[in-house]
């Protein structure tokens, strides 16, 4: 029992099943909530009212995964169009109105790698990504959590030069990271 009665957040409303799900996304232009688990994308509108509302499953939006072990979901921010998901093998582009999942983008050669757990960019142009490194060179190096955490945020700018340029945002040797957010005011 709650002290003080039962407080609106300790209530649980509903739960809709996605395996393994490791991201959400609240899509202004869809007006839907795109969710990333296992091996599918999936979008629901939010319907009803305070305690009522409940999500319900959009047909004809998301898919299967070209490859399993979904893992971030992120917006293109440089157009409303397209969402970045990243899987155990590759940084796919996803194309809203076509269904289609592409690792053909700009600067794909660069930006689309195995293993990405956080990845975004903004309209500027730059791309942020976070891939673990096992905590190497860190107190933490052998740890339970060294296999999925990282020390390192990678930044790269890739409008101006025909080569994407990785720069290392943070790297502090006792800094334990996992996924990160780019987080834009005017998000579209």
């Amino acid at each position: 029992s709650l002290i003080g009665g039962d407080a609106a957040w300790a209530q649980k409303y509903k739960q809709y099943s996605l395996t393994d799900a490791h991201g959400a996304l609240w899509d202004p232009s869809q007006d839907a909530l795109w969710a990333v688990g296992k091996s599918e994308l999936v979008a629901y509108s939010v319907e009803g009212e305070g305690i009522n509302q409940t999500l319900k499953k959009l047909s004809g939006m998301g898919g299967t995964l070209p490859s399993e072990y979904g893992h971030d979901l992120s917006a293109d921010m440089t157009d409303v169009n397209y969402l970045y998901i990243t899987t155990s093998s590759a940084v796919y582009r996803f194309d809203k109105d076509s269904n289609d999942f592409s690792v053909s983008y700009d600067n794909a050669s660069a930006l689309n790698m195995k293993n990405v757990k956080g990845f975004g960019n903004n309209r500027n142009g730059h791309f942020f990504y976070s891939i673990p490194n096992g905590g190497k060179g860190t107190s933490w190096e052998n740890s339970s959590y060294a296999s999925w955490s990282t020390n390192t945020i990678y930044y790269g700018y890739y409008k101006t030069a025909t080569r994407f340029a990785r720069k290392v945002l943070v790297s502090e040797s006792e800094a334990v990271l996992y996924k990160i957010r780019v987080f834009e005011g005017q998000y579209q």
